[in-house]
């Protein structure tokens, strides 16, 4: 369509896996730098949509059965201020995803410090609406492993931001307790009471 675009987790994130197939696949999340009402018409052209909503479209009928998400903003909060904040990040960051290309897998993908960001907000989402696997979290778990002591320190003052301080403990706690991560990864101290109760809400699905 003519769009600068880069695909989000999934396919991406899986280069930073050991060994990419590995990871289970979920569907494709693709980011265009395009807004809602320029998008939409040029996308209905092409195809059927199943779903459209304030931050993606979802296309009805994709080859081989995929799930295809065409994203406007990566995702975002139900607080109208921590909404603002969040997309004027993706804002800032935009054009270091759009022109992050990868040469392994031949498209452009999102990078390792946007994902600390990104990754977290879309593990609380899970959390408060579609139930939380493995797979986000061990996600998570190699986004940090590839991320700078500064691009933590960044990322912890963003989600601060969006008044997320005692879910990234929690998170941290997951990740100690499930993966066994190192504290030099850690974006902050562990919580292990909020932490313990997510560990039992993870599990019960």
């Amino acid at each position: 369509m003519g769009f600068r675009s880069c695909v989000l987790k999934g396919q991406g994130t899986a280069t930073l896996y050991p060994k990419a197939g590995i990871r289970q696949c979920g569907d494709i999340d693709m980011w265009i730098d395009a807004d809602h009402k320029t998008a939409v018409p040029l996308l209905q052209k092409k195809w059927k949509l199943d779903e459209v909503c304030y931050h993606h479209a979802k296309i009805a009928g994709f080859p081989d059965k995929v799930i295809l998400e065409v994203h406007f903003r990566p995702t975002w909060m139900h607080r109208p201020a921590a909404n603002r904040r969040l997309q004027k990040y993706f804002e800032e960051n935009a054009a270091g995803q759009f022109g992050n290309y990868c040469q392994e897998k031949g498209f452009y993908i999102t990078t390792p410090s946007f994902d600390s960001v990104f990754g977290m907000v879309h593990i609380y989402r899970h959390v408060l609406f579609e139930g939380i696997g493995m797979r986000q979290l061990m996600d998570y778990f190699y986004v940090l492993q590839h991320t700078s002591d500064e691009d933590r320190k960044k990322a912890y003052d963003v989600l601060c931001s969006l008044g997320m301080r005692k879910f990234v403990a929690a998170i941290m706690y997951v990740l100690e307790r499930l993966f066994g991560m190192g504290g030099e990864y850690m974006l902050c101290e562990p919580d292990s009471k909020t932490g313990g109760f997510l560990v039992k809400e993870i599990f019960k699905w």
